[in-house]
């Protein structure tokens, strides 16, 4: 039996670099110094998120087909893979996503450049890498396309903050260095996941609001926001940079340890090691050339 690794093991033991690249997911993780360090160097609990969120996961995949495939394409197969042992979600889902392309079928006569690309660019000297979902032109602009599942949202709260969302500029900015070209902004394409143990009550709500269930933000990116937002960033990598180098201390930020989701780490810091946890070479498991070490 393997000797189980102890807190400061991993971290001293780092083996991620920024010559690897870095996603808007790692990038997320920093608003804890160790956290960051623990999950860019791979460890994880195994499958600790699959359950939480397989709906979103398996409605997002499904999007990804459809539009990869102009809405031609089947999607059983991928809902099927999802929930094996979960009737109830099975036909939920089927049932969102045959109203959804219903509801969207005009989507395909936008002129897209990509969905689902790949990017992997380099912004000053760090390598940006990610997914984005979806390049359109609209009136000779760009505008990207982001898709959503959510089970509850505040639409007044979530605009507000959707104006100098870091995901949504960590994409515009890679795309715009892809292109060549301003990003308007993004549509951000929400699906709620349905609230509803019953089929028949779920069918007779989308019948009656259909759009409660599809709404589309479309927000702008202005110039101010982007250059903040490139002001932010530079600041943040710089920090990594220090960080892996050990001139900055991978400190714990309290803060973060317990609120909408407790940190996938805190038993482990609380007890110093990392009982329960693997090693996963696969860093960028939302890429297909994710292996970052």
């Amino acid at each position: 039996m393997s000797k189980v690794k102890t807190i400061d093991e991993a971290i001293n033991e780092n083996t991620y670099t920024l010559d690897a690249g870095i996603t808007q997911s790692i990038l997320s993780c920093w608003s804890c110094r160790r956290k960051f360090l623990l999950c860019a160097n791979g460890w994880h609990k195994p499958d600790s998120q699959d359950a939480k969120f397989a709906f979103g996961n398996c409605g997002h995949e499904c999007l990804e087909h459809l539009y990869n495939t102009k809405f031609n394409g089947s999607v059983t197969d991928i809902i099927d893979s999802y929930f094996i042992d979960d009737q109830i979600n099975k036909e939920l889902m089927t049932i969102l996503i045959d109203a959804y392309i219903e509801y969207y079928s005009g989507d395909m006569n936008n002129e897209w450049f990509n969905t689902e690309e790949e990017f992997d660019v380099m912004y000053n000297k760090y390598r940006l890498r990610g997914k984005i979902d979806g390049v359109l032109k609209v009136d000779n602009k760009l505008w990207l396309m982001e898709h959503k599942f959510f089970s509850r949202i505040q639409e007044d709260v979530l605009l507000n903050s959707l104006t100098f969302n870091s995901q949504i500029l960590f994409y515009a900015l890679a795309a715009e260095i892809i292109y060549g070209q301003k990003i308007e902004g993004v549509i951000y394409n929400i699906v709620r996941k349905p609230q509803y143990k019953s089929i028949q009550n779920f069918t007779k709500a989308l019948d009656t609001d259909t759009h409660h269930f599809f709404p589309r933000f479309v927000i702008t990116i202005n110039d101010k926001v982007m250059m903040d937002y490139k002001t932010m960033l530079n600041e943040k990598l710089s920090e990594i940079d220090a960080v892996l180098d050990r001139f900055l201390y991978p400190y714990i930020n309290e803060e973060f340890c317990v609120g909408k989701y407790t940190c996938e780490y805190l038993d482990a810091c609380a007890s110093r090691n990392l009982i329960g946890f693997v090693q996963n070479d696969n860093i960028f498991p939302e890429l297909t050339t994710n292996n970052g070490r």
